[in-house]
């Protein structure tokens, strides 16, 4: 069984941008400006919790500077769907959260909860619910969370059914948006298996556990967590369902 908890020795390093071809520079820029976003330079990085010593996913952008033009064309394919969360039609902030916490949940492989975690807290996904997942517990999920999780399941799997996209769709009132969601799902699969391509740890069990208790103390506050775009979709959240209201 391959070592989760760990980088591997094939994690790809940093490329050095003077062996980057000139067609794909401004792709290897983007890269590295994310690789800084990520660091502990960065101040919502530095308030996560570290993951196999190094900060939340930097190996992960390490890693794709080793291939920026494919990268590039991979964050414009997230982006499109991501960056609209909130808005009219289309699905909620903590919808797609809770994409990156069932993945990772169901596969035991939490590479992406050191991050995502505070955002999904952020968007208003109670702790509660997120240790109901952990647990095969989803009877203690709310309607709408199970709706939710149970898309996510049905799109991953390639298990979804009419029923199910129908009460999307009446959810998210449109067709484009229960696309897009599945869409994010699809998205994130391949960022989780690009992780582990790249040999990117995930916490340890115990480490999430510790993460959330102090979240519940007090001790941290998940909104220093928060990425600055998560907080944009959940400001479009809130405008759109006060519209709504």
């Amino acid at each position: 069984m391959q070592e989760i908890y760990e980088k591997q020795a094939r994690t790809p390093g940093l490329r050095d941008r003077s062996t980057v071809p000139q067609d794909e520079l401004a792709a290897y820029d983007r890269a590295l400006a994310l690789v800084q976003k990520y660091s502990h330079e960065n101040s919502v990085a530095r308030s996560r919790p570290l993951v196999g010593g190094e900060p939340y996913a930097l190996p992960y952008r390490v890693a794709w500077t080793n291939a920026p033009g494919i990268y590039s064309a991979f964050l414009d394919a997230a982006w499109t769907t991501s960056r609209r969360a909130g808005k009219p039609g289309w699905y909620r902030p903590s919808d797609h959260e809770w994409v990156d916490l069932v993945l990772g949940f169901d596969a035991g492989y939490l590479a992406l909860h050191a991050g995502h975690t505070p955002n999904a807290i952020s968007a208003g996904i109670t702790i509660d619910a997120m240790r109901a997942v952990r647990d095969g517990q989803e009877d203690r999920l709310s309607e709408d969370d199970r709706l939710v999780v149970d898309f996510v399941r049905a799109a991953r799997d390639g298990q979804m059914n009419d029923d199910l996209w129908q009460r999307m769709i009446s959810r998210l009132g449109s067709l484009e948006g229960t696309i897009a969601l599945a869409y994010q799902v699809a998205i994130l699969v391949a960022i989780q298996i690009m992780m582990s391509s790249f040999g990117v740890p995930a916490m340890r069990p115990e480490e999430w556990e510790a993460q959330v208790q102090a979240y519940e103390s007090g001790e941290r506050d998940p909104a220093d967590s928060t990425q600055d775009w998560v907080w944009a979709t959940i400001d479009d959240d809130s405008a759109t369902r006060g519209t709504a209201e």
